[in-house]
């Protein structure tokens, strides 16, 4: 009896692993091994109940309260946010924020990179996610300026050089930046530029440098 209630734990706990690691975050993860282990305590103290070991059940039953208590999840909780961890949710993405650490982790939801994990992308991906979405979700533009700023501080100036390095933004960057198709008239550009920079204008929480690649846009396209 012993030996079948083990190698139950064990296939249960093999499944909670193999299904939870392929895109859980660190806190998941960490709410997964405790479900593990809390399922393995309460296992004990039931297997020594029912043979009389009364010993092994009060430190395995009690174990299995320490642990719930203590922060512990139920198996079918173990996507839930970790204590000490925020969620947000915009058009473009679902993120969570861990207080303890500061890591951010989370799923991009729209774009070029939807079903991808934020943290799985590499700095360029990211500043290409940002030009699409500051198109359509100012909330989101600033999120993923938040999560580049913590893990490259220097982006700003790194891609600032690149593009200077590069020469001057090409047409087509320019469109892009700006949301709009070849052909657009000079009324079509002002206006799409108006409208970005109401959104994006650091005096309104916008970014600096996003509001400067706007009227770099701008300028391209109309010549000046």
């Amino acid at each position: 009896m012993g030996y079948f209630l083990l190698g139950i734990t064990l296939i249960v706990a093999a499944i909670l692993i193999l299904f939870s690691l392929p895109k859980a975050s660190v806190g998941q993860l960490t709410r997964v091994f405790r479900a593990v282990a809390l399922g393995c305590s309460a296992l004990f103290g039931l297997f020594g109940l029912l043979t009389g070991k009364l010993l092994w059940a009060v430190a395995g039953l009690g174990g299995a309260l320490i642990i719930y208590f203590m922060g512990g999840a139920l198996p079918w909780n173990i996507n839930r946010p970790e204590k000490g961890t925020s969620a947000v949710e915009t058009p473009w993405l679902r993120l969570q924020l861990d207080h303890s650490t500061g890591g951010i982790t989370g799923d991009v939801l729209a774009g070029s990179y939807a079903g991808a994990r934020i943290e799985q992308l590499v700095r360029d991906d990211l500043i290409i996610l940002l030009h699409e979405c500051a198109q359509d979700d100012a909330q989101s533009a600033r999120l993923i300026e938040a999560y580049l700023d913590r893990m490259w501080p220097d982006w700003r100036t790194s891609t600032q050089s690149s593009d200077s390095g590069g020469g001057p933004m090409e047409r087509s960057e320019a469109l892009s930046v700006l949301g709009l198709e070849d052909g657009a008239s000079a009324e079509e550009i002002r206006r799409a530029h108006r409208e970005m920079m109401r959104r994006h204008h650091p005096d309104r929480g916008g970014s600096d440098w996003l509001a400067a690649k706007l009227n770099q846009a701008k300028e391209v396209l109309l010549g000046e």
